[in-house]
């Protein structure tokens, strides 16, 4: 019975964990004062404490509290978080609950250690297929320049910026081995995303990586749809 109540004690303990690792990712609780909300957590769970402290102690984040959580799972607020966001740690941790793979190499799930380095962060669609978007950004703004049209240079220097963050953005995130992301390169998503949709396997594999399966949301012009 002493056994039976410790180990569901030690489950309880590693749910909690978990619990306050995923919604302190989700909410960048480190992001801002680290040293000070990190030094109290490690406090509230010194000791015989349990890790349920974690949820009450002096300036907690408490995940039982539902607005704290639907204010930092926003749509907009995910479309807006890039490669170097918390949010693509939590996109991580999805991908291996839902034993992700690679898209060649589906034996190998997201995460194993690999022979020949680490995960890539692969862009969904290429880098490159905005080349022309940025071309005639560009052209804009050199347009605007030279008529002396500050206010326009600026709104178009913006939308430069925006480009480039929407290319960088969790919905446009995968996790390959280095050589799948080699092979697959820059071709365009309705070119490789097609020939790997051919298979139930490949199919598995881009869902568990939360990738859509509509062909028309893998045209370059779908790509703000195929983000959300």
């Amino acid at each position: 019975l002493e056994k039976a109540i410790d180990f569901e004690k030690a489950t309880k303990e590693r749910d909690a964990l978990k619990r306050w690792l995923v919604l302190s990712l989700v909410s960048g609780r480190y992001h801002e004062r680290a040293q000070s909300r990190y030094g109290g957590d490690i406090k509230a769970t010194t000791g015989a404490k349990d890790i349920a402290h974690l949820f009450s102690h002096k300036d907690a984040l408490d995940p039982r509290t539902v607005d704290e959580v639907q204010r930092y799972l926003t749509g907009e607020r995910l479309l807006s978080a890039g490669f170097r966001s918390a949010y693509t740690t939590l996109l991580y941790l999805l991908a291996r609950k839902l034993n992700a793979t690679d898209w060649l190499e589906t034996k190998i799930q997201v995460g194993a250690v690999l022979p020949d380095g680490t995960w890539h962060y692969h862009h969904i669609f290429p880098d490159e297929t905005f080349d022309a978007d940025r071309g005639a950004l560009r052209d804009a703004w050199e347009e605007a320049q030279a008529e002396g049209d500050e206010k326009e240079a600026l709104r178009i220097a913006q939308q430069r910026d925006d480009l480039e963050a929407r290319i960088a953005s969790v919905g446009n995130l995968a996790f390959l081995t280095p050589a799948t992301n080699q092979t697959i390169s820059n071709r365009p998503p309705m070119d490789y995303l097609k020939e790997l949709a051919g298979t139930a396997e490949g199919r598995a594999a881009l869902e568990a990586q939360l990738v859509p399966l509509d062909p028309d949301l893998w045209k370059h012009a779908a790509f703000e749809e195929f983000r959300k």
